[in-house]
């Protein structure tokens, strides 16, 4: 019986240090990812793409004629969501694949996550997308 308990233990204190080992979050970098369009990319889900671009955006500071304001989920919606390729039909994506090739040259991934965030306190709405792109070690932004 005593056994049993002490083989119970270590299968329940294994499991949680596998599990906590994986619910470690990936780091989020800015800029354009390393290598250029072969460089081997994950297919990341909408959920986790659009919780990276948040990340990315929420809690960013303003200052607009001396008023200082932040980013938040209240004040800042999604206007637009789309992912990227290089050679598709999709109306809009190809002007949102040249301002991904215009940021990022030679280190342009073949495939990303486009997010466009309107701030309701900006008086010139700023429709600059934000992409995501997910490789094995971190996600970027850029």
């Amino acid at each position: 019986m005593r056994g049993l308990l002490v083989i119970v233990i270590v299968a329940v204190v294994t499991l949680g240090a596998g599990a906590a080992r994986t619910a470690t979050p990936v780091p989020l970098h800015r800029g354009c990812p390393p290598g250029n369009q072969r460089t081997p990319l994950l297919r990341s889900a909408f959920p986790a793409a659009l919780a990276q671009a948040k990340r990315e955006i929420y809690g960013q500071r303003f200052n607009i004629q001396g008023q200082a304001f932040v980013t938040s989920a209240r004040n800042t919606s999604l206007v637009a969501a789309m992912r990227v390729q290089k050679l598709s039909l999709v109306p809009g994506m190809r002007a949102l694949y040249k301002q991904m090739r215009t940021r990022c040259e030679v280190h342009t991934p073949h495939i990303a996550w486009a997010f466009i965030f309107h701030s309701d306190f900006n008086i010139v709405p700023d429709y600059a997308p934000v992409f995501i792109v997910r490789t094995k070690e971190s996600w970027f932004v850029f």
